[in-house]
């Protein structure tokens, strides 16, 4: 049922595509072909405007793709090549997002550390 509406109905809505995975995570709901299309739709995005839905997909994403403590180890690595696309496109590419958050850590960075960095960005940045 899902899989049958999902362009109609996730595809080009982002706030249901994020609001769904939050709660299938939640319910700890974990089938491979949903799990598989909530992480080919988000790094197929053109863009996401707000860096906590950002943080928010990540972390789903990342914890999708380790197994969830032991809950979904059948879908291990499933997300790996889709995380990959989803930083080059809305990380690597984004100065501000960078700066703000540290994805490799999948945390936001610290008053102290913006304080730290703001040596690091250029004028033109």
């Amino acid at each position: 049922m899902i899989v049958d509406r999902w362009k109609d109905e996730v595809v080009y809505n982002q706030r249901v595509l994020f609001d769904l995975a939050t709660e299938l995570h939640h319910i700890e709901w974990f089938d491979k072909d949903v799990w598989t299309l909530i992480c080919k739709t988000t790094s197929e995005k053109s863009r996401i405007n707000n860096t906590h839905d950002f943080d928010l997909i990540l972390r789903l994403m990342t914890d999708i793709n380790t197994g969830c403590n032991g809950k979904c180890k059948h879908l291990k690595g499933i997300a790996t090549k889709f995380i990959e696309t989803f930083l080059k496109k809305h990380y690597n590419e984004n100065v501000d997002r960078k700066w703000r958050y540290d994805a490799e850590n999948r945390r936001w960075r610290s008053l102290q550390e913006l304080i730290d960095r703001r040596e690091e960005t250029g004028q033109n940045d």
